[in-house]
């Protein structure tokens, strides 16, 4: 290696060689390669403002609660299970909620809660956690149990605890 590092002729040759092929590599395969990655996500950035649209549709208290930050509504379990319970289709009289009273743990309030829903399938109860937790990014699920109600297909009763931080 040393030798070849020594060798001259080998280097005033190889410099230039390696000179001349970096704009030939420049001008066919990374400015287009460049472009092409600009045209991808020049597509992925409509795609996903069309998303952003949609998801506002659906929810558009989402962006007040964006907007107004800390200023945010008085978080309640009973809004809060009732509009997650309502959006995915579960009636009142399928859930029953109990919550607790507002603690200071280590210099943070917390309020915990058990909900428990009855009858309902699998693709529901997993909307219904989506859902609630979205909404309400502090709510923290500590613990869920899912119980197969017998004899009945897909059918199953969730007993859930909440946690929410403020």
């Amino acid at each position: 290696m040393k030798d070849l590092l020594k060798n001259r002729i080998l280097l005033y040759t190889l410099i230039p060689v390696l000179a001349a092929l970096w704009p030939i590599w420049l001008s066919t395969i990374s400015i287009p390669a460049t472009g092409d990655y600009w045209t991808y996500n020049k597509k992925q950035y409509i795609d996903s403002q069309k998303l952003f649209n949609q998801i506002l549709g659906l929810d558009p208290d989402r962006l007040e609660l964006a907007e107004n930050g800390k200023k945010t509504q008085q978080f309640s379990y009973a809004q809060a299970v009732e509009h997650a319970a309502k959006s995915c289709g579960i009636s009142p009289a399928n859930y029953t909620l109990s919550s607790g009273v507002p603690m200071k743990v280590g210099g943070q309030d917390v309020q915990s809660a058990d909900v428990t829903l009855k009858k309902l399938d699998i693709g529901r109860f997993a909307k219904f956690l989506d859902t609630i937790q979205l909404r309400w990014p502090n709510l923290q699920c500590s613990q869920l149990k899912l119980t197969k109600i017998k004899g009945e297909k897909n059918s199953w009763k969730c007993n859930l605890k909440f946690k929410y931080y403020w």
